[in-house]
């Protein structure tokens, strides 16, 4: 890694926020999710929105599993700003460890409900959202919901 010379930088930003308490184990399973690629562009110089929605496209990947009762989920997540101030691209991997039946009832989707893991790979990725807004100097995201209240699909 590159070493910057003090006087070549033009600050430090130590960015304090209160994010959820989002618990490491869930019924059975443990569960990490890690970002590989965060990515913020903003497009404005204009501050003056007071209020940003974010609507978010999150893609899941396939699970893959090993006979260990180890699973890798590859998500990716797209948000454009509305008013377009900023574009966010994230990517990464949600690891789940536990017994192979505890980690399908995570993976595979309900009926018309989204995976578990959907729930909790938003819940991180807006706490990622709110760390990379605050960096760019714009509004932040609200806070999610309930856990159960956001996943697609259900009434």
């Amino acid at each position: 890694m590159a070493q910057i010379e003090k006087e070549k930088m033009k600050e430090v930003r130590t960015v304090d926020i209160q994010t959820l308490n989002i618990p490491n184990i869930a019924k059975g399973v443990e569960i990490s999710v890690q970002f590989k690629h965060l990515e913020a562009v903003k497009n404005t110089q204009d501050t003056r929105f007071t209020t940003v929605h974010y609507p978010m496209s999150i893609f899941l990947g396939e699970a893959v599993g090993s006979y260990k009762g180890n699973a890798v989920v590859p998500f990716t997540v797209e948000v454009t700003t509305n008013p377009k101030v900023a574009t966010f691209n994230i990517k990464g991997e949600a690891y789940i460890k536990g017994a192979p039946e505890d980690i399908e009832a995570w993976v595979v989707p309900n009926k018309e409900k989204a995976p578990k893991i959907w729930t909790r790979i938003y819940q991180e990725s807006v706490a990622m959202l709110t760390i990379m807004a605050r960096f760019i100097n714009i509004p932040s995201p609200p806070a999610p919901a309930s856990n159960e209240e956001k996943r697609p699909g259900e009434k």
